[in-house]
């Protein structure tokens, strides 16, 4: 089994913006037998490299966001994988945990961290199918997500660690490349007293271009008077 100082894959520099680049290495697929996967649910696919989706809601955040409200910001990073989402945030200011259910994704995570020099963050082991575990996590400011909603089944999982974690004037962004089934979970959302707003970001994938849907996720009016983020969705 692979131990954390021997990801030697490959590391990418991802420009974000024209201002920011992130490094993140990655482990290529091949390697990805040699790795433990979640032992609440028995999954662990995708947390080894970053995805059109991830780097459509990083220049969403580097672009949309002002320093000075992300500044001190409790961000949560749900499946966060290589991390990409969270190195941006960290490089804006948040106070950012990273959320994975694969431990060697936390791993690589850290070393992630490192080389972006980050040195204030924190590592949270849980799989959202762990309801106890889930119950357990503190309330954020901001919760963001990208291509956590790929699998259908895990939509209601999802949601209860929306409502359990995000702070009750906090706002949750998920990146997707609209999948058919997803609306299904914003409708859910909005039945349970959030509002959703969405916007489209391109990214690519090497030569490939994507549009990608953001979807900005706020409780009903009157929920979240005090959010700092009120008034930046555009």
């Amino acid at each position: 089994m692979a131990r954390s100082g021997s990801y030697k894959d490959r590391v990418r520099s991802i420009r974000v913006t024209d201002g920011l680049s992130i490094q993140v290495v990655e482990i290529t697929k091949r390697r990805l037998a040699g790795f433990a996967r979640c032992s609440y649910c028995g999954e662990g696919d995708y947390w080894n490299e970053s995805w059109p989706a991830g780097l459509a809601l990083s220049k969403y955040l580097a672009t949309r966001f002002p320093r000075e409200r992300l500044n001190g910001c409790r961000a949560l990073v749900v499946g966060c994988g290589v991390g990409l989402e969270g190195l941006v945030l960290a490089r804006l200011g948040a106070t950012v945990s990273f959320l994975d259910h694969v431990t060697h994704a936390l791993q690589l995570v850290h070393k992630n961290c490192l080389l972006n020099d980050i040195g204030s963050f924190e590592t949270v082991r849980c799989c959202w199918r762990d309801s106890e575990e889930v119950r357990k996590l503190r309330k954020y400011d901001l919760l963001v997500g990208s291509d956590v909603l790929y699998n259908r089944a895990d939509m209601i999982w999802i949601k209860h660690l929306l409502t359990t974690s995000l702070d009750k004037s906090g706002i949750a962004l998920f990146a997707d490349p609209v999948r058919s089934h997803v609306m299904a979970f914003f409708r859910l959302l909005v039945k349970s007293d959030f509002r959703v707003k969405w916007n489209w970001v391109d990214a690519s994938r090497g030569s490939k271009k994507q549009r990608i849907r953001i979807y900005w996720v706020e409780r009903s009016e009157g929920q979240n008077s005090g959010s700092k983020f009120r008034g930046h969705h555009t």
